[in-house]
């Protein structure tokens, strides 16, 4: 026990001892301290000596403008004012407004110097980096070969700002200002953590950009590299502008041009060899310029990526990638492994919800895509939404980069589906709309899979693949297409989109099969249209019931159509063919054409217009033809038609032509017939029909008939019927008119030889010629009683003519009559005669006239004419005079007019002057005349014996005259008669509808009076001389113009003015005229 006692005693006291000693030492310590401090708070006795130190620790210019000592929280030393040079320049290379020193007491005590606390306030500091890459603070990096001789705990930096110069990355150099700095950390020192928490704010042209860091920081120990230091820190950045330092990144990239602003929240974690990181990294109003990739800039609001990676010292792993392009959002993930190696494996997956074309179609990598595929989906695919269901890369580097090599592209498959897809091929085209299906990109191929849809507006399934697309060899097109084809795709299908003339009801099935490249494809299509209707005007009509089945195949290579076969069957027709076509025009195009044997009458009812011409007879046809096509005219066609027993119609009221056989040869851009043979009715026709250039036809047609009956032409005539003998024609139809080259045929006695032109067969109007032999007109009168039977509503336009007719003899009624020559034009029912004229009876006729026609109303005549030196015995013969009245050459001149429709309204109407000039002959039995000479002769007051007006006549050397007539009444006021034996003239009118006259006659004898005056109580008056005496005796006749009334009348009877007349045709002297007394009785 007292030993334990010692013993703790012992312990007591020794503790004692110990604290003693501690405080003594404390104590002692303490004052040490508390020396240095005093000396050192004196700093500006100090100053030299401190910044001879910190140049020679910089190897930089210091100085400050004041320093001074304080014991607030501790010992603290603050400096203000302080300027650091650039090395060996004279150049700022910092400033510090305020820098203050917190010292650590205790470390003292063991003779070290620990700083518990560095605050530098407003330091303004400028690095630089040169073109060598040199750093203008790279000597304050290096390793310091002297030892520490103190210890900083924390840095505290407080509205900082650093203006950073590179020359190294652009050699004008690039400047980038950082301002508001404000840091806590720990002093770096390796192998140690800190903590680091930085904020700035960076100055850029357009925003200001912020950038802070908050975390830990361990940096390797000195034996390791410094790239094994580690971080556990917190990133955040907001409106970093990316084009701004794009002279950092731009070598890395392949955009021509990259802009926006980088907003960025993320967690770091580990070194660079194996940390893990989460967060967004966000960019707004990104602007991408890659035109070898993308047709135009990439220019999204918003990019946000929302992504979890991990890195090891072989791997990268991307577990969650969310990345939003504006309201678009992919999730996926992505690993690289093998990265420690020279080939790393790259894993990724994405997909993406559906997506219309309008918001990502900017985003297609045209530049990426064979240019066949890139040219097709952007010239062709207009829109429709897109869903990336799967997609998956698996490969490595070296096979990505060459994904057209050996089986590189098995490394990607892509799934995506389409909904309301939309791909065109034109205005002219239907699109295909409504698209649904998925397309797969599975090694090789595009695989387009159920995909369903509309042509238009008619349903299509289609299953397809894109091959090859990314290999260098040329990418292939196979497919398998279904189509219900309603009636606007089939009016596409069948080459009348658009013509309001073609209509179509009903559906149709079609498929089609392809394969092959775009330079270089394959076509074959089999169309059933049974089902369908369709017509064009009243051309075509193909009903719905009727069989009709179209197949296909064609080639496409080169711009080069090559049409293998091609097959038409409708009903128990066929037609077959092949052909080639260039479509740029540049190489010769050639097409062939057969049809199976067919008889025409089992498709009047697909051919309207045929139908009322009741064709009937077996036809087959093989044609062929080449050249440089613009149009199927411009080909030269060659080839042959056959027909066999052929009948039709040709008109409604024409006859049947039937037992028609021959065949029609096509060669060198013309059109023959073979010699054709057929009855048109009763008559026999033989002919051929030629047709030249195909561009511009010119069709011209040969016949001729023994024995042509007008009514097997549908033509008819009150005379009866009429057969026009020897007929032969050639008629040729070019630019819509009719030339006809030759017609002629022979009527009765009468032969027509016939020329002229309908300029336009769309206005009925003939310009012709007429040349014969001989023409009889009551031939001519007889063909223009021919007619064709009416049409019911028919509105075409009347027939108009101009003609000119030239005959070398020939008869009017009876007359004879020989060099006629007439113009004449007939239009709208009226006949003009510019010119008439022929040699008849000894002598010639002229003439012109007009008729006009007026529907509903009278016909109007109006002619003017000349008859010169025509025997006047023969123009009264054929007049109907039973005896010869007159002898003489006869000359008349006169014009007249007349209307009405019948003889009897012609001569009420008949209106005109005509004047009389007969040359020297003879006057024969004139009823009036016979009957004055026989009262002559009763009273022998001449000596002389009055002709025999029966069997001689009178002889006569001019007889003269001028007629009027109107109103059915012919007048005349000198017709006078000029004689060797009297001097006659008559004065009076003569009506032509009665057939009456009323004329008073004068006769002047040129004889000796024979007895005494007073006994003839018909003398007017004596007109004496010294060798003979003349009178003049006057008549009137009245009455019948074949049996008239004639009696002899004194002068005192005649009217003044009647009296007037006949003294001016006799050249009576006034004074005999007046005083007839004076002269008798010799006064």
């Amino acid at each position: 026990m007292p030993c334990r006692i010692y013993s703790l005693f012992m312990k007591t006291k020794s503790r004692k001892t110990i604290i003693i000693i501690l405080i003594a030492v404390f104590i002692s310590a303490a004052a040490g301290i508390a020396v240095v401090l005093i000396k050192l708070s004196d700093l500006d006795t100090r100053k030299e000596d401190i910044i001879s130190a910190l140049n020679q620790k910089l190897n930089r210019q210091v100085s400050y403008d004041s320093g001074d000592f304080s014991f607030s929280l501790g010992p603290t030393f603050t400096f203000r004012g302080i300027t650091i040079k650039e090395k060996n320049s004279r150049e700022t290379f910092a400033t510090i407004e305020r820098t203050t020193f917190r010292l650590a007491v205790l470390p003292l005590l063991w003779g070290k110097i620990v700083l518990t606390e560095v605050l530098l306030e407003r330091p303004i500091g400028k690095l630089h980096r040169d073109h060598d890459g040199i750093l203008n603070i790279n000597d304050l990096l290096e390793d310091q070969k002297e030892p520490q001789t103190f210890e900083i705990e924390r840095i505290i930096v407080q509205r900082g700002a650093v203006t950073f110069t590179d020359q190294r990355i652009i050699p004008s150099g690039l400047t980038i200002n950082v301002d508001e700095i404000d840091l806590k950390t720990g002093f770096p020192a390796r192998g140690k953590s800190i903590d680091l928490n930085i904020s700035a704010s960076i100055i850029q042209e357009e925003k200001m950009g912020t950038l802070s860091i908050a975390g830990e920081f361990g940096l390797s120990d000195r034996d390791e590299p410094l790239a094994n230091s580690s971080v556990d820190a917190r990133i955040v950045a907001a409106d970093l502008s990316i084009e701004q330092y794009r002279p950092y990144y731009e070598k890395h990239i392949p955009f021509l041009k990259m802009k926006g602003f980088l907003n960025m929240d993320t967690r770091l974690k580990g070194n660079p060899y194996r940390f893990r990181s989460e967060g967004l990294v966000a960019v707004k109003n990104l602007n991408v310029q890659y035109p070898e990739v993308f047709r135009g800039a990439l220019t999204p609001k918003d990019v946000i990526m929302d992504y979890t990676i991990q890195r090891s010292p072989s791997g990268i792993e991307m577990d969650t990638l969310k990345l939003t392009v504006d309201d678009v959002k992919i999730s996926g993930s992505c690993a690289i492994k093998d990265i420690d190696k020279d080939d790393p494996l790259i894993v990724a997956t994405a997909s993406f919800p559906p997506i219309p074309m309008e918001k990502f179609g900017h985003f297609i990598p045209y530049g990426i895509m064979s240019r066949g595929l890139a040219d097709f989906i952007e010239t062709h695919i207009k829109g429709g939404t897109y869903e990336l269901k799967e997609s998956r890369l698996n490969g490595r580097i070296s096979q990505i980069a060459h994904m057209g090599k050996n089986d590189n592209c098995d490394v990607l498959y892509v799934k995506v589906g389409v909904d309301k897809g939309w791909l065109t091929y034109g205005k002219q085209t239907p699109a295909f709309n409504g698209i649904k299906g998925e397309l797969e990109l599975q090694g090789k191929d595009i695989i387009l899979r159920n995909m369903t849809g509309n042509f238009g507006e008619s349903p299509i399934t289609l299953e397809g693949r894109i091959t090859d697309y990314c290999i260098e060899t040329p990418v292939q097109y196979p497919f398998t297409m279904t189509m219900t084809a309603g009636p606007k795709e089939i009016a596409w299908l069948l080459g009348r989109a658009g013509d309001n003339h073609f209509a179509v009801t009903g559906k149709s099935a079609l498929r089609m099969t392809g394969s092959g490249t775009l330079d270089n494809f394959a076509l074959d299509g089999q169309w059933d249209l049974s089902e369908a209707s369709y017509s064009y005007r009243d051309i075509f009509i193909k009903p719905a019931s009727q069989a009709n089945r179209l197949a296909v195949k064609a080639n496409f290579k080169n711009d080069t159509v090559q049409l293998e076969s091609f097959s038409c069957r409708l009903a128990s027709l066929t037609v077959t063919g092949t052909g080639v076509y260039d479509m740029k025009g540049s190489r010769p195009a050639s097409f062939s054409v057969q049809s199976s044997p067919f008889q025409i009458e089992d498709f009047s009812a697909n051919l309207p217009r045929i139908k009322a011409y009741q064709p009937r007879g077996g036809i087959q046809v093989s044609l062929a033809g080449d050249g440089m096509p613009k149009s199927l005219a411009d080909l030269r066609w060659r080839g042959n038609i056959k027909f066999t027993d052929i009948s039709f119609k040709p008109a409604e009221t024409a006859k049947t032509v039937s037992n028609l056989n021959g065949s029609v040869s096509l060669g060198k851009n013309r059109l023959d017939t073979s010699p054709l043979a057929g009855h048109l009715g009763s008559s026999l026709i033989r002919g051929r029909v030629t047709l030249t250039d195909f561009k511009n036809p010119s069709v011209t047609v040969t016949a001729n008939s023994a024995l042509l009956d007008i009514e097997d032409l549908g033509l008819k005539s009150p005379s009866g019927a009429i057969k026009l003998s020897d007929f032969a024609g050639n008629i040729v139809f070019k630019d819509n008119s009719l030339h006809i080259k030759r017609l002629s045929a022979r009527v009765n006695k009468s032969i027509f030889n016939v020329t002229g032109a309908l300029p336009d067969v769309k206005r009925p109007f003939f310009d012709i010629h007429v040349s014969s032999p001989y023409l009889d007109m009551d031939d001519v009168l007889l063909l223009s009683t021919i007619n064709a039977p009416k049409k019911e509503k028919s509105a075409s336009e009347e027939l108009s003519l101009k003609a000119s007719v030239q005959s070398d003899d020939g008869t009017i009624g009876r007359i004879p009559y020989s060099k006629l020559r007439t113009k004449l034009t007939y239009r709208q029912g009226s006949f003009d005669i510019p010119a008439f004229e022929m040699n008849a009876f000894e002598g010639s006729f002229s003439g012109k006239g007009r008729v006009d026609r007026i529907p509903g109303s009278i016909t109007r005549y109006r002619a003017g004419f000349v008859i010169n030196k025509m025997a006047a015995e023969q123009v009264f013969k054929y007049a109907g005079s039973e005896t010869t009245l007159i002898a003489g050459a006869m000359t008349v001149k006169g014009d007249v007019t007349a209307e009405g429709t019948t003889i009897s309204d012609l001569k009420k109407t008949a209106q005109g002057t005509a004047t009389i000039m007969i040359g020297k002959g003879s006057l024969y039995k004139l009823s009036f005349l016979s009957k004055v000479f026989s009262i002559l002769n009763t009273s022998q007051l001449l000596k002389f014996q009055l002709p025999d007006m029966v069997n001689d006549g009178m002889p006569y050397n001019a007889i003269t005259g001028t007629f009027s007539l109107k109103d059915g009444i012919l007048s005349t006021n000198d017709w006078f008669v000029n004689s060797d034996a009297m001097n006659m003239s008559i004065v009076g009118t003569t009506n032509i509808i009665r057939e009456e006259l009323d004329v008073i006659i004068g006769i002047q004898p040129f004889q000796t009076v024979d007895k005494v005056v007073s006994r003839i109580p018909v003398v007017g008056w004596i007109l004496a001389s010294d060798t003979k005496g003349l009178i003049t005796l006057y008549f009137q006749a009245h009455g019948n113009r074949n049996n008239p009334t004639v009696d002899a009348i004194p002068v005192k009877f005649l009217d003044k003015g009647v009296l007037n007349i006949f003294k001016k045709l006799f050249k009576l002297p006034e004074k005999l005229i007046t005083d007839t007394g004076e002269v008798i009785m010799g006064q």
